[in-house]
């Protein structure tokens, strides 16, 4: 890319940032959808939907979160070695 180094660290460690928030989210939502399936009999299949809905939205955005940490890794590696 053609822009700033230090720029683009920042931008990879904000975006890991977001994707850390939104997998702990997700989790818990998972762990209250389980709570409310319990309390709540009646509806119990639409909550155990979305605790499986929120468990698959956790795993994602964890994985984002993963894949951003190494984009930068290789900035800063990109930022040692060019500059």
């Amino acid at each position: 890319m053609n822009r700033n180094p230090k720029t683009e660290i920042k931008q990879h460690a904000r975006q890991e940032h977001l994707g850390e928030a939104a997998a702990l989210i997700g989790g818990a939502v998972a762990m209250y959808e389980k709570h409310e399936a319990k309390k709540d009999p009646e509806h119990a299949h639409k909550h155990r939907v979305g605790e499986a809905i929120a468990g698959a939205l956790s795993v994602g955005t964890g994985a984002y979160a993963w894949h951003e940490r190494h984009d930068k890794k290789d900035a800063e590696k990109a930022a040692k070695y060019n500059c």
